[in-house]
């Protein structure tokens, strides 16, 4: 059957039939494939260019995922020795219990009351206090109720150690936080699950910016968090008398006034169990692990790699502590550095390190501040987050897993390394500072 073109004795571009040829005709043939076949490929290109923007959009996500899944997968290769542990306490709080003394005579009784009473307290905590101690000091005069001006001590006490531990500048994983002079907060980066959004909250003295989650301390001692929380890390909103945080990956963890921590969040390493500890001065929450400066300049620590790190146990003389992906590192008192923990990207090798004023473990990276303002890295830098050879003046640093960020004290921000989720776009940042 012929085409209603051909019928009307014109060809498919309107021309006379007498002036198209069979060789006309399979030209143009030809020339409507080529464009069926451009306007094909046309098609399949705008198909992968879909495909690559959703590819670009999961990055975060598929990057979460990946994390958790070996989270969970190798959560059974935690050490034995847990178990051990955990059955000897609950044998030792099964043992029976020695009975009670005879009451003691009643002049032996007045003369113990006297020497606990309130008074001699309170010159217990007032002693303690000059010593320096001054999380006993805390428990001391809490004990103490309203005593005097105990309640007053009380809070003195926990706004010192909140200023002490004040954290105002924080890296995350893929998203960076910071705390503002006016006691507000702020966030840029990855935002899947809402880690950023931080803007309304209010009195902030500290933050930290977790893997996918943020943390912020509030000037009461209340905790507030934002971010991923299906394992419970920002479970957070019934602790008080709170004086420093500190994010890991999918835990939390928080130092009371009184030296006591505690923890929400993934407990698959046991890095949550803290209960147990006291006269802590300083926390911080590496990936899949605890660790807590006691004040005695001791160290201990919970959670994953326990016999990589436990060159820990005996460490003296540490003024601080910073856990990361795989590593602790501390900083001792004499300006040197120590680290325990995995290797293979040599985070740990800052044994040379001198005249350190502060220290911080990223994912598998070092980084310390020297007294003269400069900044020393270490470890793996494929992202080249460890650029910081140049910077000077610099007053506080905080290294994530792919970048690093820092504040030289004239307010102005360094950052290097990975930008992909824009973690790294410090504008405006200048308004961050440490509570007074």
């Amino acid at each position: 059957m012929q085409s209603r073109d051909r019928e009307n004795n014109v060809n498919m571009d309107g021309l006379p039939q007498e002036a198209y040829t069979e060789e006309d005709w399979r030209r143009e043939f030809r020339q409507m494939k080529k464009k069926a076949a451009a306007k094909k490929r046309r098609t399949i290109l705008l198909v992968l260019l879909l495909i690559l923007v959703l590819l670009v959009a999961a990055a975060g996500i598929f990057i979460f995922l990946s994390d958790r899944l070996q989270t969970k997968q190798t959560a059974q290769e935690a050490p034995a020795e847990q178990a051990a542990a955990s059955e000897s306490v609950e044998a030792q709080q099964e043992a029976p219990t020695a009975a009670p003394a005879s009451e003691p005579a009643p002049a032996e009784a007045s003369a113990a009351e006297t020497s606990h009473g309130p008074e001699s307290m309170y010159a217990e905590a007032e002693a303690l206090l000059r010593e320096g101690k001054r999380t006993r000091a805390y428990a001391v005069f809490r004990e103490l109720g309203d005593y005097r001006d105990a309640p007053a001590r009380c809070k003195s006490i926990a706004h010192e150690l909140m200023v002490k531990n004040s954290v105002y500048l924080s890296a995350g994983l893929l998203h960076s936080a910071g705390r503002n002079k006016d006691g507000t907060a702020r966030a840029v980066g990855q935002n899947f699950f809402d880690q950023c959004k931080v803007s309304d909250w209010k009195d902030i003295v500290s933050v930290a910016a977790g893997g996918w989650h943020t943390v912020g301390l509030q000037a009461d001692g209340k905790v507030v968090a934002a971010g991923y929380n299906s394992d419970g890390p920002c479970d957070v909103s019934d602790w008080s008398e709170i004086v420093a945080i500190s994010a890991g990956e999918f835990h939390t963890v928080g130092l009371k006034a009184d030296g006591t921590v505690v923890a929400a969040g993934s407990n698959d390493y046991g890095q949550c169990e803290v209960d147990g500890w006291t006269d802590i001065v300083s926390i911080s929450a590496g990936r899949n692990h605890t660790v807590g400066l006691k004040e005695d300049g001791t160290v201990v620590h919970t959670g994953k790699y326990a016999e990589e790190m436990a060159e820990l146990d005996d460490w003296t003389d540490i003024v601080a502590v910073s856990g990361g992906r795989e590593h602790t590192v501390g900083l001792k008192a004499d300006g040197t550095v120590v680290a325990a923990g995995m290797n293979e990207e040599g985070q740990c090798e800052v044994y040379d390190w001198t005249d350190i004023v502060a220290v911080a473990a990223g994912g598998k990276n070092t980084v310390g501040i020297k007294a003269n303002g400069t900044v020393v890295a270490v470890g793996y830098n494929e992202q080249e987050q460890l650029d910081v050879k140049y910077w000077s003046n610099v007053a506080c640093v905080s290294p994530g897993d792919y970048h690093t960020i820092a504040q030289r004290k004239d307010g102005s921000l360094y950052s290097a390394g990975l930008m992909l989720s824009g973690q790294r776009e410090l504008g405006g940042w200048e308004s961050v500072a440490p509570a007074e």
